[in-house]
């Protein structure tokens, strides 16, 4: 049989970051006589998405090194190990998984064996990415938002009003924070309760394009066939079982975390785009209704921009 294979990455977690190296080492546990010809690696990295009949996909990342030759002298029939690195594009997304797309990245090792078919072994490692260019009010200004919506009797005019407060816009994962509503019920209908959900939004080109896109952007010039919008719970993060009684005021605070399945960051790329939105609701006897909904950014944070930079960006965040 040809030898076994084995590739170890320098992080356990095999996370990186663009722009990093990647390190580690092949091993090759060539245990009885055989004859290996060449032992190389291949770097693969791509964004690719898809719908029922069309399709897009980009590379970052395609590589491929020799470790082994033939040439090079014959392998000890033992366990042997060669030692990779290889740096990353810095303009390659994080890893994802969606409903119409994915970017993925592996390692494949190959030995190519005399009188045997190759053998190959794949490794999958990670890509994450920190959130940059982005303004520095949106980790420290709280924001807040105005609804009304319509409840009770249909013969006569009576509303739920909500004021909703969140103290940032932008989230680590696992974060730990709250969301402040001061609730005005002139309806009939009591309040039972509260809870917040994380949704991801993924927006996607199933068309090769040179530009990015935001997700669920007003003004993203492709031609609708060729785009793709999605919106999914991460996870519902917490429920608050106090309500609000008829004809009554009440301020009321919510604690939530991001949950730790939210371990993709916000990015934008050419074919898939993503972000959160965080959504809060109250129950009522008739059914659910949002009452607050913010897009948030989730993420490690990066490098602030630089002053003149960040002027311009706050007041495209606004």
């Amino acid at each position: 049989m040809p030898p076994d294979i084995t590739i170890l990455f320098d992080r356990p977690n095999r996370t990186y970051y663009p722009g990093e190296s990647i390190s580690g080492r092949v091993g090759l546990h060539n245990l009885r006589p055989f004859h290996v010809r060449e032992l190389s690696l291949r770097w693969l990295g791509f964004c690719q998405t898809w719908d029922y009949k069309k399709g897009a996909k980009n590379t970052y990342l395609d590589r491929k090194v020799v470790l082994y030759k033939e040439s090079d002298g014959k392998l000890p029939h033992t366990a042997v190990s060669f030692p990779f690195s290889v740096e990353l594009p810095k303009d390659c997304p994080p890893t994802f998984k969606g409903e119409h797309g994915r970017v993925k990245y592996t390692l494949s090792a190959v030995v190519d064996c005399k009188w045997w078919a190759n053998k190959v072994e794949e490794a999958e490692f990670l890509v994450s990415r920190k959130l940059t260019g982005l303004p520095p009010t949106v980790w420290v200004e709280p924001v807040t938002k105005i609804t009304k919506n319509r409840a009770g009797c249909f013969m006569r005019e009576e509303y739920i009003d909500v004021k909703a407060t969140i103290p940032k816009l932008a989230f680590s994962c696992g974060e730990s924070s709250e969301m402040h509503l001061s609730v005005r019920n002139g309806s009939s209908v009591p309040i039972s309760r509260f809870f917040i959900f994380l949704v991801v939004r993924a927006h996607y080109h199933t068309a090769p394009v040179d530009f990015l896109c935001q997700p669920y952007t007003t003004d993203c010039p492709v031609f609708p066939d060729f785009k793709i919008d999605t919106k999914k719970p991460v996870e519902e993060i917490y429920w608050l079982h106090e309500g609000v009684a008829p004809y009554s005021l009440r301020d009321v605070t919510i604690p939530f975390a991001i949950p730790e399945a939210a371990n993709v960051p916000s990015f934008e790329s050419g074919l898939i785009s993503v972000d959160y939105l965080l959504r809060g609701f109250y129950k009522l006897e008739n059914g659910d209704v949002i009452c607050a909904e913010f897009n948030v950014w989730v993420g490690e944070k990066g490098a602030e921009p630089e002053d003149g930079l960040s002027e311009m960006l706050a007041n495209v965040f606004v």
